[in-house]
């Protein structure tokens, strides 16, 4: 299937609209990045709303295995890989500043939406207590590495996690 995008401006804000299912995500340029600005919320397989409600997916997009974040982000985009999590964090003035600018959402255009998890025998967890996003990066053939916060931790930690488990994705891509 071919993947195609388009990239429109809208007020100060620029978006990215995904010709595969007509969403339009909020983008933000990062130092040498543009991110997504919320959750992916592509639907396709291996990825769910929080506690199978619709409603959620609104709320938070979708959360993905390990492998189905690989294969759905947008063409033109990717999956962040740790180091990109941590220029993100640098470009902010270290994991103090990200808390106080994320997860307090003191800084409205990158917000963070606490969306739990799935596990992989199918139940949820977490919902607006703490969020994990996956990383390109695995731990080994059965484990990925995410980036956690939790409204009550003051950082982002790294952590590994099962790849059938359901996380949130945000998406990226280098000006370069």
């Amino acid at each position: 299937m071919i993947q195609s995008c388009t990239k429109e401006s809208k007020s100060d804000s620029e978006f990215f609209t995904d010709i595969r299912d007509g969403q339009s995500y909020k983008t933000i340029k990062i130092g040498e990045q543009i991110w997504f600005a919320e959750n992916l919320n592509y639907e396709y397989y291996n990825c769910w709303c929080y506690d199978d409600n619709k409603e959620n997916c609104k709320k938070y997009g979708l959360l993905y295995t390990w492998w189905s974040a690989e294969k759905h982000v947008p063409r033109g985009w990717r999956l962040p890989t740790e180091k990109d999590w941590d220029r993100l964090i640098d470009f902010f003035g270290g994991k103090d500043s990200v808390y106080i600018k994320f997860i307090l959402n003191q800084y409205e255009p990158f917000k963070i939406n606490f969306a739990g998890m799935r596990y992989s025998d199918g139940k949820y967890s977490g919902e607006g207590k703490f969020t994990a996003f996956w990383t390109a990066n695995e731990d080994n053939k059965n484990y990925g590495w995410v980036k956690f916060a939790k409204k009550d931790v003051y950082e982002f930690t790294r952590g590994s996690a099962y790849k059938w488990e359901g996380f949130s994705v945000r998406c990226v891509k280098d000006l370069k």
